[in-house]
């Protein structure tokens, strides 16, 4: 059995959560594999910035009781990504991850930019 731990859950890890603490425990105890998108490397983190390392990133993990976990790498986008902690994209990928996201967010552009202009973010009008 597989247990994906999104970026929150390892915020509430951190605070301690008394559930997913249990969880944790029970996925060692019976041998089922925790993962964790590595994703969450690079997002900002409680308090603001971002880590400046993704070892600074598995550090932590291993202060929660991760230190076995799954990395789940993402696709390599700049700015996004951890250039040794991603995988390469491509055209099927792409295909892929476009099918994901408009069964997950069907009314939201699947480029950022076409769902949020930074003109409308600025209060100007296109």
């Amino acid at each position: 059995m597989k247990v994906t731990l999104d970026t929150n859950c390892v915020y509430e890890l951190e605070d301690s959560s008394p559930a997913l603490l249990s969880l944790v425990e029970l996925a060692r105890r019976r041998g089922a594999t925790l993962c964790v998108p590595a994703i969450a490397a690079s997002e900002r983190q409680i308090g603001g910035g971002q880590l400046d390392s993704f070892a600074k990133f598995r550090d932590r993990l291993a202060k929660m009781g991760l230190e076995s976990a799954e990395l789940l790498r993402p696709m390599g986008y700049i700015d996004l990504a951890y250039i040794d902690w991603c995988v390469s994209s491509g055209p099927e990928l792409e295909a892929e991850e476009r099918q994901i996201h408009e069964i997950l967010f069907p009314y939201i552009a699947f480029v950022a930019s076409d769902h949020c202009p930074k003109s409308d973010l600025l209060g100007r009008k296109k």
